[in-house]
């Protein structure tokens, strides 16, 4: 899964403290003596955060988890470590801590979109589908939440209904594309075809619009979602 994609920014910025201590540390002592010496949520969470971004995720999660002993309230740390938990391929604590955040911080599009996404891999597709509906109603914009909710759709064989869901789509190659998917599992190749013609002109570096183009000249496989 492209976790950053999913959810724009990997964590979510740290308090205060947390800059002062990314814009004055060259290594993890200072965040480590900041943490030692004003142990606060804000604290553990700066230094969760420096230790994900260089992918040492088990010091990240303990220093997130940390953070939640402080503050087991804190919306960022959760989320950190519902990220952290992902990122090392523990899906069902992090969708726990997920579904927790998301309870608290209802709109937050970041979020529903990585929950659906863990969900989605953990093959719960209804559960997937009402996290990404719920991101699409924060953001009708987010494309990312648009693209795989069509895609759950598109997986559960309701092909009418994502094409419906993504007809509006913008022309955006990622929801494009999952929509010619839906039209040619429809056995609609020329709605097919004009889709993929018109994106591979509009975006000639788009090299799934252009696989996909030549598939249905070739007329031989599958069109491939990205």
């Amino acid at each position: 899964m492209q976790l950053r994609k999913c959810v724009g920014v990997l964590f979510l910025g740290a308090s205060a403290l947390c800059a002062q201590a990314f814009s004055a540390s060259k290594g993890p002592s200072d965040l480590e003596r900041i943490a030692a010496t004003q142990p606060s949520a804000g604290a553990y969470d700066a230094l969760g955060v420096y230790f994900a971004q260089r992918h040492e995720l088990s010091c990240a999660i303990s220093a997130f988890e940390s953070a939640l002993r402080k503050d087991p309230n804190s919306i960022q740390s959760r989320y950190n470590l519902a990220l952290a938990l992902l990122e090392k391929g523990d899906r069902g604590r992090a969708i726990r801590e997920l579904r927790l955040v998301t309870q608290k911080k209802p709109d937050l599009l970041t979020a529903h979109n990585a929950l659906g996404s863990a969900l989605r891999d953990q093959g719960q597709p209804a559960a997937a589908e009402a996290e990404f509906k719920a991101a699409s109603q924060i953001d009708p914009r987010s494309l990312y939440a648009l693209s795989n909710m069509a895609k759950v759709l598109i997986e559960q064989k309701r092909f009418s209904a994502a094409i419906a869901y993504l007809k509006p789509a913008p022309e955006d190659p990622d929801p494009q594309v999952t929509l010619a998917v839906a039209y040619s599992q429809n056995g609609k190749n020329d709605e097919v075809l004009a889709i993929l013609t018109r994106l591979a002109k509009a975006h000639p570096n788009s090299p799934l619009a252009h696989f996909n183009l030549a598939t249905i000249y070739a007329n031989q496989k599958r069109l491939r979602i990205g």
